[in-house]
């Protein structure tokens, strides 16, 4: 006998990470807590720069201090990486999206 639900297909929910993300304020860099999840809440992280593109990378475990494990999100107040940063984006006070990529473990934005 031919089940009820034959012409159906399984609707599978994605698992919601919420936006992957950093922004420039007033304070420093803020990284959104999907970012956090992501990269796997790593105590310190490694930060590259692509003058080229002008994007910024993070991967774990590196020498920068990064998750403490006191909120869901990271606040960077490092005055010196937020000119960096804004120097390469171009632009403060913005929100900015980026992008996992799981085969090297590292989110570009």
């Amino acid at each position: 006998m031919k089940s009820i639900l034959a012409n159906f297909t399984t609707y599978v929910p994605e698992k919601s990470r919420g936006q992957i993300f950093v922004s420039a304020t007033k304070y420093g860099l803020l990284f959104s807590s999907a970012t956090v999840k992501i990269l796997k809440q790593p105590a310190t992280v490694s930060v590259y720069f692509n003058n080229n593109t002008k994007q910024m990378a993070l991967k774990a475990d590196g020498e920068i201090k990064f998750f403490s494990g006191k909120s869901k999100y990271v606040r960077n107040t490092s005055k010196r990486l937020k000119r960096v940063f804004e120097a390469i984006a171009g632009e403060a006070s913005k929100k900015f999206p980026g992008k996992y990529f799981e085969d090297e473990q590292v989110v570009i934005f």
